[in-house]
């Protein structure tokens, strides 16, 4: 059975861009960022962490699990929005 995360890009073939809380549910941003790049009709989307860590270890761990980029608590507006425009426009460069 597919994480709810993939369930819910395959359903939208728009969908071009996820964002997920690393400590919701326990952490399950890991596993759905895990699902969502397993499998091959969601693995170019984007995913954002974000986490109210400000350990770079914690970053480091984010970013080899697989995340396109990570956000800190409290987010800034402008800078996450900076994020998924760049996100976005290499996603459509790759043609994603």
């Amino acid at each position: 059975m597919r994480h709810g995360a993939v369930r819910t890009c395959l359903a939208d073939d728009t969908h071009a861009f996820d964002q997920t809380d690393q400590q919701a549910g326990g952490g399950r941003g890991f596993d759905a960022v895990r699902q969502l790049k397993d499998h091959e009709e969601t693995r170019l989307i984007p995913v954002v962490a974000v986490t109210a860590s400000a350990l770079d270890q914690e970053r480091t761990r984010i970013m080899a699990a697989g995340f396109n980029a990570y956000q800190r608590k409290p987010i800034s507006v402008k800078e996450l929005l900076r994020t998924v425009e760049e996100l976005l426009l290499a996603h459509r460069e790759a043609g994603a």
